[in-house]
């Protein structure tokens, strides 16, 4: 996943990669790059993005993967994000516009999504941090707590997932896997 390089990458260097079919993040000067994510992954992710979109109030949008500015040569691809700032054309968007960031864990990306990012995320104030692990599915909400995130809410499978805030979201994670025919 990491890519070869001699000096730490700046946000201008990362920028300049411009879009190329695979996922880039830069965090700390070191580049991240990965593949696509599998059909699985992608699945999940339009499903929750269908059910975020319904339950977001005005004045907020739901998006895929973007680039989010976390901190100066900090940029990271979060799979869904609740922006405070609809409509925005831009390349970055930046941690202040963000109420959730969401990752779907995978198998290259776990220390990433379970560790790392929700370190950084907290470190950036996003209110908001989502981890929806496929296998179950289990889907965790936490809110953001003095220098971490406690879980506000979980659930798996067929277990109804009940959130209160940062607005009313009510799904079953089952139902993010299921297939249309």
């Amino acid at each position: 996943m990491l890519f070869a390089q001699i000096d730490p990458m700046t946000e201008a260097e990362f920028v300049a990669l411009g879009e190329t079919g695979q996922r880039h993040e830069v965090i700390d000067g070191v580049l991240l790059t990965r593949p696509a994510p599998d059909l699985r992954h992608q699945r999940i992710s339009a499903r929750l993005r269908l059910a975020l979109d319904e339950a977001v109030p005005n004045g907020c949008e739901v998006l895929g993967p973007i680039n989010l500015r976390l901190a100066i040569d900090r940029i990271v691809i979060p799979d869904i994000s609740v922006l405070t700032t609809p409509g925005g054309d831009k390349l970055v968007a930046s941690a202040a516009e963000v109420l959730m960031m969401i990752e779907i864990v995978s198998p290259s990306t776990e220390p990433l999504d379970r560790i790392l990012k929700p370190a950084l995320a907290a470190e950036s104030r996003i209110p908001f941090y989502g981890l929806v692990e496929p296998d179950g599915p289990t889907v965790t909400i936490s809110a953001l707590d003095g220098d971490g995130y406690r879980v506000v809410t979980k659930a798996t499978g067929d277990e109804p997932l009940a959130l209160t805030q940062p607005f009313p979201l009510d799904f079953r994670p089952a139902d993010l896997l299921a297939t249309r025919r």
